[in-house]
């Protein structure tokens, strides 16, 4: 009887379980197609372009390296520069001795086309060095002879001098201040991401004003 009693309840368990899940995933799809539906009109009305998980060849310098992790994407032009945004999400997974505990992180990237191509350079802040793939582009970190900078922040480069020269006065003195992200460059293209979702669409701008602050940085330094 008592037997008949436990599987009776892991039965009714699993029908109450197997219930949830059906009503739990179409909201989400539901919830997808309305967010990507609302991406996708945005685009439209601004001259954008939207895709819905795209392959793209820098994910593999975001945290994760997960090539399959972008969402919603919109691409078009702001300050004379071709702009990238995009929800991006990556998986860890921790063992407590029993059981595996997966955890999705959620990122927005923003990818900034600059005029001329560069070696690869990253800075990143000393907290976000613990997340995977933020190693970047080499083990060594580059100091830039600025105590408060390199305690706070790690340059990597595959050219070491041409990283000092990059990183000069005013770029150290805007991550000080806090008015630029932490980033990567390779070739033309600069990158960002902070923690997060894309929400609303119209905020994009203000997004990616300070990417394009860093850009011109950037951009004025190399001259």
């Amino acid at each position: 009887m008592v037997e008949a009693f436990r599987i009776g309840l892991i039965v009714f368990v699993a029908v109450l379980l197997t219930a949830g899940f059906g009503v739990l995933l179409p909201l989400r799809v539901r919830r997808r197609r309305a967010a990507g539906q609302t991406f996708s009109e945005w685009a439209a009305r601004h001259g954008w372009q939207f895709d819905m998980a795209p392959l793209a060849p820098w994910t593999a310098r975001l945290p994760g390296r997960n090539p399959a992790g972008l969402g919603a994407t919109l691409t078009g032009e702001l300050g004379g520069h071709q702009v990238t945004v995009a929800d991006y999400c990556y998986p860890t997974s921790t063992w407590n001795g029993e059981i595996v505990h997966t955890t999705t992180h959620r990122c927005v990237v923003v990818v900034v086309l600059l005029e001329r191509p560069y070696p690869p350079v990253a800075v990143v802040d000393v907290a976000a060095l613990s997340q995977p793939g933020s190693g970047m582009f080499s083990d060594s970190p580059v100091t830039t002879g600025h105590r408060d900078f390199d305690r706070r922040f790690r340059v990597t480069a595959v050219d070491t001098n041409y990283a000092r020269l990059l990183v000069g006065p005013q770029l150290i003195a805007a991550h000080l201040e806090g008015v630029v992200p932490r980033w990567s460059l390779a070739g033309h293209e600069l990158l960002t991401y902070q923690t997060g979702r894309l929400g609303d669409p119209d905020a994009i701008p203000d997004l990616v004003a300070p990417v394009l602050h860093l850009a011109s940085l950037i951009e004025r330094r190399a001259h």
